[in-house]
This record gives structure tokens, sequence and C-alpha cells, in this order.
């Protein structure tokens, strides 16, 4: 944009304006990304609505988390906390069969630096774009992921595991957007896995209380506080 002034003593001013584009282009890629971070976080909210069955739900998520993320698996995985050696794969999707694991593995010591990461240190995640160079992540290398970003779940407030996102194919820094989905998943999954437990809690709590109920040898009743009958067993 070019344009002549002129100036209070009669001096004419050549004025121009210009636009970097470059900006510009990168403003609408940054807008475009929240739009599709908005469009995840709507999809979420609706897929984990309270009556659904859980586990199934978890693994769509991860599933639709690893494509959006475009890495090449993602993995829920639970920490054994009392052996310190076993991590299990709760769920898993893979972009290609060859980038499946075994479900259950063997891995010395990585509960242990999981604790230290991220409950010393207060790590929100851990990423890593090239395995190869960090010795500690040998054992990932050699099952033949290149980069990582894990992001932790806490159910009741003690780490349970973690959201593992992997790329196999290419060394890849992981992006604001992707680190954000990583958080949110390990967040609802470790919120769904709360609501789960006090479900399977009140349901074992129910069935005791029944059975209790129904091998009294006398004539029992319950009543709720308006004394009304619940229930009673046949003595």
């Amino acid at each position: 944009n070019s344009t002549v002034l002129r100036w209070v003593d009669g001096r004419r001013l050549h004025l121009e304006q210009g636009v970097d584009i470059t900006d510009l282009h990168s403003s609408n890629e940054l807008m475009q990304t929240r739009l599709k971070d908005q469009e995840m976080i709507h999809w979420f909210s609706r897929l984990f609505l309270p009556g659904q069955e859980t586990w199934p739900r978890i693994h769509l998520a991860l599933a639709e988390t690893g494509k959006y993320t475009n890495c090449d698996r993602g993995s829920l995985i639970q920490f054994d906390m009392n052996g310190d050696e076993e991590i299990t794969f709760v769920s898993e999707w893979v972009r290609e069969e060859t980038f499946r694991l075994p479900k259950t593995m063997l891995a010395p010591g990585v509960v242990g630096e999981a604790r230290r990461i991220f409950l010393e240190d207060k790590m929100p995640y851990l990423e890593c774009s090239d395995v190869s160079a960090v010795p500690v992540f040998k054992r990932r290398h050699k099952a033949g992921v290149v980069s990582f970003l894990a992001s932790p779940v806490y159910v009741e407030g003690k780490l349970w595991g973690c959201v593992n996102l992997e790329m196999h194919t290419r060394v890849s820094d992981a992006e604001e957007s992707d680190i954000f989905m990583g958080k949110m998943l390990a967040d609802l999954i470790g919120g769904v896995i709360e609501r789960e437990n006090v479900r399977d809690n009140m349901r074992k709590a129910e069935e005791q209380s029944q059975a209790m109920l129904d091998g009294c040898p006398y004539s029992c009743c319950l009543y709720d506080e308006d004394y009304n009958i619940i229930d009673c067993n046949e003595a």
C-alpha cells in the first residue's frame, strides 16, 4: 500500500505500508488448529456421558486421539505399582499392525522412572523427540519407538498409568495441540476410571448387604427414611 501525504510545512511524505503474509498464514493455521481442538473437546464431552460402557469408549477416544495427533501407536498403559517390573497395555490403537506390541511387557525400572518424573519432578507430561539419543529409553528404541509423548493418568490422586502416543516411522516434535490432547485424554480417563470404581464399590456393597439380609435366620426388613419397606428377607 503506497500513499503520498503532504506535511504541515508543505513537504511531501511518501508513506508505504506492507503486511507480512507469513504472519497472517501462521495466524490462520493457529486459528484452524484451535477450532479443531474445540471440536475434539466437544466430541470428548459427549463420548464419556454417564451410563455408557467405559472401556469401549476409552478405546474409541484413544483411537481418535491417535489419528488426530498423527501418531503411529496410541496406548493406555497401567503400571504394576507393586512389582515395578510389569506394564499392561489396557487399550491400544495402531495405524498399522506392525506397530502392535504384546499386551503385557516386562519393563524393569519403567514404573520407578515414571514415579520420579511425574510424582517427584511434578512434570505434567514427558516428551522425547528422538528416543535413540536418550540411553534410559533404549528398551523403547529396541521396540521400534522413535518418538513419544506420555501423559500421566491419576486415579484418586495416585499414579495409575499413562497415555502414550508414539511415532515409529519418523522423529517428531510434539506440537502444543498434541500435548494438550494427550493431557486432556489422560485426565478424562482418570476421571472415568474413578467413576467406574465408585460404581463397582457400590455394587459390591449392595451385594454384600443383600447376602447378609438373605442369610439372616430372623425376619429382617430394610426401611428408608420415611419408614417405607425397601427390602426384606424370606425368614
